[in-house]
């Protein structure tokens, strides 16, 4: 493997949105192409919805479509263990929610590692709602020890710990020093200069430093988030070597790990300055840890953008597709300006809703996603969006998304109602059943829909499964979704 999947190109990128399922080798695969439950019936084949045509510019973000006569290729995906024929629930029953050993959680691959282990027990925690519980995670690691609160995280924070130890290894000795001087100083020269000489020196900025000027109105009205590196890193192009270094590694470049940060920064601030070249071969994180990490090809292609953008062009894009998508403005300026969501989950939940603007109701799932407290509430909810998207696109087509219970319901004309639960392990708790119930009652002229589905990104235990087929739900378990 060279790099990660998703430093394709923009057009190849788009391939991959036809292989968002994980491959299945046990229950019979639904219509949906997600492993259905014991107890379910598939429904007939949906119609997809065709892509909707591009924005004038400057381009809302969305992914580009596929090339004429490339075929959707299968990725590397986690694979689902076969669930057993759920035994019948007795009246009453529920699930103990029990910690378990790191080995019934996680691949080999994931769970050792020269730089890193995890630790037993995985202990189940609350996820944002009752649907389900996240597996929260301890990370033994030669930089220290963290908690990861659900397995999205964990994998992120390995992937993670394999670049610090590639760029620990990348020798910027005392040239730093002088790779700041070189990279910064002309550039912040010319700022200062902007600010005390406007008119004399606006026609001697350099074209580079002059197209980031331009472009970051939207960075200068605005408070800079705790995932956002500084003006000047970005104008002396210690950014964009950052962001060039952190996608040949499969990172998030607004990651808020600190020391991934202080890598890129010491790595990026030499490159900047000239003092190195970073080897792209070297620093590739490869294997079997980077082949999990699997995104739809929407994903990808928004992920390109990331890599290449500025925050402030990206905040800019942002804005712009969420006015023409007729996003509330209020909910715009709280989203954009939220605590918890780094440039790239903006990017990618905007994006994802971009090609889905003639879907009723996108701003219940935006008044939903403001809740966030929390990074992981954060990937929750650009979680959440994926499912949508994939359910959307390769499926049926959504005409809604209600908010019962302040949680974001999708109904479709073809499909019925779809259930999106980015979640470790959906456990049948009274908490579960209360709120599953509630839904399904709450749903709009329930007997008149076509079917009701709920897809996990985890799996069911066996009373879970059992019961949520009791109820008609026709259930998908391990869809696969970007982890970042």
């Amino acid at each position: 493997m060279t790099r990660p999947s998703f430093r394709r190109s923009l057009g190849a990128a788009a391939i991959g949105a036809g292989c968002l399922l994980a491959p299945w080798n046990g229950p019979a695969l639904g219509q949906s192409g997600l492993p259905t439950l014991p107890g379910q019936a598939p429904a007939g084949q949906p119609t997809p919805q065709a892509q909707p045509q591009a924005q004038p510019q400057p381009a809302p973000l969305q992914a580009a479509p596929r090339p004429p006569g490339v075929q959707p290729q299968a990725q590397p995906q986690p694979q689902p263990h076969p669930t057993a024929q759920p035994p019948a629930a007795a009246a009453g029953a529920f699930d103990q929610t029990p910690e378990r050993p790191v080995a019934d959680v996680y691949p080999p691959e994931q769970r050792e590692s020269p730089q890193h282990t995890l630790v037993d027990p995985v202990r189940p925690s609350p996820s944002p709602t009752a649907l389900g519980l996240w597996n929260q995670t301890s990370i033994q690691s030669r930089y220290g020890n963290l908690e990861t609160p659900n397995e999205s995280f964990t994998r992120i924070r390995i992937r993670e710990i394999e670049a610090i130890t590639k760029l620990k290894a990348i020798d910027t000795g005392e040239t730093v020093g002088g790779g700041v001087a070189n990279a910064a100083m002309a550039p912040v020269r010319a700022v200062g200069a902007l600010f005390t000489k406007p008119v004399e020196t606006l026609g001697n900025i350099p074209k580079g430093v002059g197209d980031f000027i331009a472009r970051t109105g939207e960075g200068f009205s605005s408070e800079k988030s705790k995932f956002e590196d500084g003006m000047f890193k970005e104008i002396a192009g210690v950014s964009r070597k950052k962001r060039e270094i952190a996608a040949q590694m499969g990172v998030d470049v607004y990651s808020s790990n600190p020391l991934l940060q202080e890598e890129l920064d010491r790595v990026g601030i030499a490159s900047a300055g000239g003092n190195i070249t970073v080897d792209v071969g070297m620093i590739a994180v490869t294997g079997t840890a980077g082949a999990i990490i699997s995104n739809l090809g929407r994903v990808d292609a928004l992920q390109e953008i990331v890599n290449t953008q500025p925050a402030s062009e990206l905040r800019r894009r942002a804005r712009h597709t969420l006015e023409v998508i007729a996003m509330p403005k209020s909910f715009i300026d709280q989203f954009l300006d939220h605590p918890y969501y780094s440039p790239r989950r903006k990017t990618i939940i905007v994006g994802l809703m971009s090609p889905m603007k003639e879907v009723r109701g996108l701003e219940q799932f935006m008044e939903a996603a403001l809740t966030a407290g929390s990074e992981a509430d954060a990937l929750y909810y650009q979680q959440m969006m994926e499912l949508f998207s994939a359910f959307h696109f390769n499926v049926a087509p959504l005409k809604q998304i209600l908010l019962i219970e302040k949680y974001p319901v999708a109904i479709s004309e073809k499909a019925g109602a779809f259930f999106s639960v980015p979640v470790d392990r959906v456990y049948w708790t009274k908490e579960t059943q209360g709120f599953l119930d509630q839904l399904l009652a709450k749903l709009p002229d329930r007997q008149k829909l076509p079917a009701v589905t709920m897809w996990a990104l985890g799996d069911y235990t066996p009373l879970a499964a059992a019961e949520v087929a009791k109820r008609g739900i026709r259930a998908g378990q391990k869809a696969a979704v970007n982890y970042n």
